[in-house]
């Protein structure tokens, strides 16, 4: 299809048909492949020895165009304008002048980072303009282009040099609800422009953090748009220095320090999708685990990594999978009992020592649930064993004081106990049907990494292969225990991931794009002495927090009426309400008609409305459009601070409601003193 003339239909409309072809052919394409791989017969091993037709597993969902990028010179394989997507189409079969390349591609990256970019093909500095698509149930809505300066936005995607021409200043910013085509350009002085070094400090951005945002109109656009608690498709608007996490090379650790509402679980997702994705295959990785903290951040990333028919990325809830290798322990994973020394890394390594005892001793029993009464035998009671693995003497306490099988069966804090004995059995024998994925992955991406304890690190480690790498994404001042990694420099240097002593070991996210400046203000509160460099930028404005006291006999009806409120509000989108003890609240909610469907998080009601009740653990990497925090006071803390609260605080999308009973905490007294 050639390009359209300035007299010919709007830009849009050849966009939109040039989209359509796309999603077309690529689907005709996945269906023939697909028809093609049922004729291909397997060895009954193929699926245990990953030798298997991978043609077609999946019909996967084809999303729409993400943007197109127009060069100045021509390039004799791209030609001067081609489209990113996520699967490559040739010129030819395009029935255009432009190719579509996957998002993955070395020849993306100038979509992504402009002219800052290192990529030798296509030459950055031969970037006339890029054109970033907006997308609704896959057909194109809008789009909003990107000049360098000299270019003549008329003729940006058929540049020549001679039609280079200044353009006039543009006369105001683009509004981003508009939904005409919308134009924004770069002058010469945002083009040289370099972000400061800050110094010889452990923690400082990115060198490549942007000065203004990539299709910032379209940015602000999808930050209005309604949470529907899954992750949404993000590809279009990625900034430069999440794209730059999301491409990081998988044989150096990624160490990702962000603060709320910066990207973090966009930049997991697409990271595993990237590791795994099929036009890399030089540098493909076979498998990749996606690690978050429960089951509704599952259900929350599930369905992107599914939609993309990702073969290779297993989505696991630490939670879910902790109990699943505990086996036959159902209590719940974090309780107020809990001490360092009950979820230390050194409680993995006692379990693998007393196998090894007892096995060089022949009595290790062979059947696990038999062995693993063993365990519990000899590390809960006064033997040799005990005395040798249990050093410390709260450890040594904690373990005698268990005394049998049946009386840890049915304690809270022998959990994480079970699940490491059933890990360090399965290292040690691997005879189980059910086997514990040892050694699986060529590498781990752990979001929420903050709240991890050292049990829980050592499980994870025994599931990657010696070979294997890591990325690892959290923010610690969202830390909600004492017992986990209260620095980058500890993790790094216990996890030994890297240099602790490198300046430039974590990359640093702070521009967020999640909640208003107005939430972040009330929530930064709680945070003392944050480094100027971990401070965050935060892209909108919006209502100040609603702080209301109330009677204890007014708290659920006050609660219930901003459920409506902000339901009604966000009749799309997604409510949730955060606290410690929400049983009451439950039962009213449930005799108001909110009722749960099966395997969803979220309660519905007959006008199709979402509500999330949640603890602070339960919300952590979620977002949501309103957000109501009950009885802040009760949040538990963590050495002096906050974690947990300030989590949950920044949840909130569009709007915060902060409702108690009981004395605020001081930080937040001091906020909200105008507005109680």
């Amino acid at each position: 299809m050639p390009e359209p003339s300035p007299t010919s239909p709007a830009p849009l409309d050849h966009e939109r048909a040039t989209n359509e072809h796309y999603i077309r052919t690529v689907e005709q394409k996945q269906t023939a492949r697909r028809q093609l791989s049922a004729g291909i017969a397997s060895t009954p091993s193929a699926k245990w020895t990953d030798t298997s037709s991978t043609i077609g597993r999946h019909l996967r969902r084809i999303y729409a165009l993400i943007g197109r990028v127009g060069l100045i010179t021509d390039d004799e394989d791209l030609g001067t304008s081609y489209y990113i997507g996520d699967t490559y189409v040739p010129a030819s079969e395009m029935n255009a002048e432009s190719c579509v390349i996957s998002w993955t591609a070395p020849a993306a990256k100038i979509f992504f980072q402009g002219q800052d970019t290192q990529n030798p093909v296509p030459d950055p500095r031969s970037l006339a303009a890029r054109r970033t698509f907006r997308a609704h149930n896959d057909q194109l809505v809008n789009y909003e282009d990107e000049l360098e300066a000299g270019v003549n936005p008329v003729s940006a995607f058929r540049m020549k040099p001679a039609e280079m021409i200044i353009p006039a200043p543009p006369s105001s910013s683009p509004d981003p609800s508009r939904t005409l085509p919308v134009i924004s350009e770069r002058g010469p002085q945002e083009q040289q422009a370099k972000a400061p070094d800050p110094g010889p400090k452990m923690h400082r951005p990115s060198s490549d953090r942007p000065k203004q945002l990539r299709a910032e109109g379209l940015v602000l656009k999808s930050l209005d748009t309604p949470r529907t608690g899954r992750l949404p498709s993000v590809l279009n608007t990625l900034q430069p220095d999440q794209y730059r996490c999301v491409t990081w090379p998988a044989d150096t650790p990624l160490l990702l320090q962000g603060n709320p509402g910066t990207g973090k679980t966009v930049i997991a997702t697409y990271r595993a999708l990237y590791l795994t994705h099929v036009e890399r295959p030089e540098q493909r990785l076979r498998r990749v685990a996606l690690v978050g903290p429960t089951e509704a951040w599952k259900h929350h990333v599930a369905s992107l990594i599914s939609d993309a028919g990702a073969d290779g990325v297993d989505v696991i809830n630490l939670e879910g999978m902790i109990r699943d290798t505990a086996k036959g322990s159902w209590h719940a994973l974090h309780h107020k009992s809990q001490r360092w020394f009950k979820v230390d890394r050194s409680i993995y390594r006692i379990a693998l020592g007393a196998c090894k005892k007892l096995n060089q001793q022949g009595r290790l029993h062979l059947k696990k649930t038999e062995a693993t009464k063993q365990l519990i035998e000899v590390l809960c009671t006064r033997t040799p064993i005990h005395r040798d693995l249990a050093r410390g003497q709260e450890l040594s306490q904690w373990l005698l004081g268990i005394k049998s099988y049946s009386e840890a069966r049915k304690r809270p804090d022998c959990l994480l106990l079970f699940a490491a004995i059933s890990v360090a059995l399965e290292r040690h024998n691997r005879r189980d049907r059910n086997p514990f994925p040892l050694d699986s992955y060529d590498h781990i991406i752990v979001d929420e990494a903050q709240d991890i304890r050292g049990v829980e690190w050592a499980i994870l480690h025994e599931m990657c292969r010696d070979s294997g790498t890591w990325s690892i994404i959290g923010d610690i001042n969202q830390r909600r225990a004492d017992y986990t990694f209260g620095s980058w420099k500890d993790l790094i240097s216990k996890l030994k991931v890297g240099d602790p002593e490198d300046d430039n070991a974590v990359q640093i996210l702070n521009i967020g794009y999640r909640s208003t400046q107005q939430i972040n203000r009330f929530a930064k509160s709680l945070i003392a002495g944050l480094p100027e460099e971990w401070r965050s930028t935060m892209l909108r404005n919006g209502p100040e927090p609603i702080v209301e006291k109330v009677a204890s006999k007014q708290l659920k009806s006050k609660v219930l009426h901003h459920i409506d409120r902000l339901t009604k509000s966000y009749p799309e989108g997604t409510t949730a309400v955060i606290g410690t003890d929400l049983a009451d609240i439950a039962r009213s909610a449930t005799r108001a008609g909110w009722r749960r469907r099966e395997q969803d998080p979220m309660l519905h009601n007959n006008q199709g409305h979402k509500l999330m009740l949640a603890d602070h653990i339960q919300a952590r990497g979620l977002e949501f459009d309103g957000v109501v925090i009950v009885e802040p006071v009760d949040f538990p803390k963590n050495l002096g601070r906050d974690g947990p609260l300030y989590t949950s605080l920044t949840r909130a999308n569009q709007e915060l409601v902060v409702i108690h009973t009981k004395k605020l905490p001081d930080k937040l007294r001091r906020r909200s003193r105008h507005r109680t």
